[in-house]
């Protein structure tokens, strides 16, 4: 009894210190915090970054990742560390939700001088609630789910993208769809 509730104790404080890291991050992508960082980036560097250092999960559960990327993507000036970031939160997301043997696709294309880039799943969907409050912070599609997250990577996502002068969207054609993340950042001029 006592080493169950050590157990209990134990996984609460976890998930309390994991809850404090993402709050204190929420609280640094202030936009007066952010900015003084950004640099010139091809997100398919970004993309190709992200997957490598996630592809010992993608194996352990047969995920296939099919990339669809446009030849020659125009740069964006961003924060490195702050993109994967939000490119992190949203693959594993999307992984949070598929079943073994799933597919991850991730595509990029320019259009009207934003570069996009969709992150689509075949997992369990959305329902129309988890839709409009995707990106609420402490928002949880599935609140049986608390020790894996806090609610807020997706508006920690939103956030981010939003200082970047972007934009991010989620659809989904209901329950037992699958789910698709899209966002766009402004092209940097080069």
């Amino acid at each position: 009894k006592i080493k169950h509730d050590i157990l209990i104790v134990e996984n609460n404080a976890k998930y309390l210190n994991q809850l404090l890291n993402e709050l204190i991050t929420l609280i640094k992508r202030e936009p007066s915090k952010l900015g003084s960082n950004y640099e010139r980036l091809n997100m398919d560097d970004l993309i190709e970054e992200i997957l490598n250092n996630e592809e010992n999960v993608f194996k352990t559960h047969k995920i296939k990742v099919i990339r669809e990327t446009a030849p020659k993507l125009r740069s964006i000036l961003g924060n490195r560390i702050s993109l994967i970031e939000v490119l992190h939160n949203i693959i594993s997301n999307a992984f949070k939700f598929m079943t073994k043997g799933g597919k991850l696709k991730i595509t990029t294309f320019e259009k009207d001088n934003f570069i996009y880039v969709g992150v689509k799943d075949n997992g369990i969907g959305m329902s129309k609630k988890t839709l409009s409050n995707l990106f609420v912070p402490f928002f949880k599609a599935d609140e049986s789910r608390h020790i894996e997250g806090s609610g807020l990577g997706m508006s920690i996502s939103k956030k981010i993208i939003e200082n970047h002068n972007g934009k991010i969207t989620a659809e989904s054609d209901g329950l037992g769809k699958g789910s698709t993340i899209t966002f766009c950042l402004p092209i940097s001029g080069d």
